[in-house]
């Protein structure tokens, strides 16, 4: 099998952070002894990766990445550390933070935490399927490629991820050995002490739970969500685990599924490594 990287922009290491989200509102409990914010000095707009690497903690450093991230304005500056965005906000007279992703502009946590949430899932599909290439040009339908193909009289090849094949059963082995890493990894909630492994016994657990909401967790998730992927809300009785790192408590349903995604996209890109045995960081 011939495989290799097309780019050695995706780096591992950026999959596997809780990401710079964990810290004020919505977001995840940092670890016995670990800080759940972004070092300081984090650039302001992350267009140096590598000086952001160094700067920035681990948490910041899954936003940086080929990974979609989210971006935090105050005013007229851009920052990737929330951390760093919150401080200027409460600085600036008048300033509040507001969270890009993709692009677009949310004022509400939570409704852009969302959308992110969606961004990571659609990113995870796309690492776990193979895609048809004509040099550069890389598009989902076979048809289309083929035409590319005929147009440019150039071969097809086949992507996944950012891992190049000559030949199509190859690229499908590699996606379903992602896609298998991926689905094996699984959100936990834990409900007044009991571990329920199934989404609606514990949304059900968790939306009658009394208790009151605990200081910084996400206090409503958007109407427009779906029934299926959007929890109710979480109280200080109900947490969430990814099964990959249960070290971490979750309070917030919506950061659990954005970090549930993060974690299978850890998953799916290692599973490429191996089946290609090309290593994700220096590439080939």
């Amino acid at each position: 099998m011939k495989a290799w990287m097309t780019s050695t922009a995706i780096v591992l290491a950026m999959c596997m952070g809780a990401s710079a989200l964990a810290g004020d509102g919505c977001g995840a409990k940092a670890k016995d002894g670990e800080k759940a914010t972004a070092g300081k000095g984090c650039a302001a707009t992350c267009k140096d990766k590598a000086g952001m690497a160094a700067k920035c903690g681990d948490k910041a450093k899954g936003d940086c990445g080929d990974m979609p991230k989210v971006m935090y304005k105050v005013a007229d500056k851009s920052f990737c550390c929330e951390k760093e965005a919150t401080q200027v906000a409460k600085e600036t007279e008048g300033a509040k933070v507001l969270y890009v992703v993709a692009g677009k502009e949310y004022a509400d946590k939570a409704e852009a935490m969302t959308a992110y949430r969606d961004q990571l899932e659609t990113f995870l599909g796309n690492v776990t399927t193979v895609r048809y290439a004509v040099g550069d040009d890389v598009v989902s339908c076979p048809s289309a490629a083929a035409d590319m193909a005929k147009d440019k009289k150039a071969d097809m090849t086949f992507r996944v991820a950012s891992y190049k094949f000559d030949k199509k059963d190859a690229a499908e082995k590699a996606a379903r050995a992602a896609a298998e890493a991926a689905d094996k990894v699984s959100l936990k909630m834990v409900v007044d002490g009991k571990t329920i492994t199934c989404d609606k016994a514990a949304e059900k657990a968790c939306g009658t739970t009394k208790a009151s909401l605990p200081e910084g967790a996400c206090k409503h998730a958007q109407a427009a969500d779906t029934a299926a992927k959007k929890p109710t809300q979480a109280t200080q009785d109900c947490e969430y685990m990814i099964s990959t790192d249960e070290n971490t408590k979750i309070h917030c349903p919506i950061m659990a599924r954005v970090e549930l995604a993060k974690a299978r996209i850890a998953a799916a890109m290692k599973a490429l490594e191996s089946a290609t045995g090309q290593n994700v960081a220096g590439g080939a």
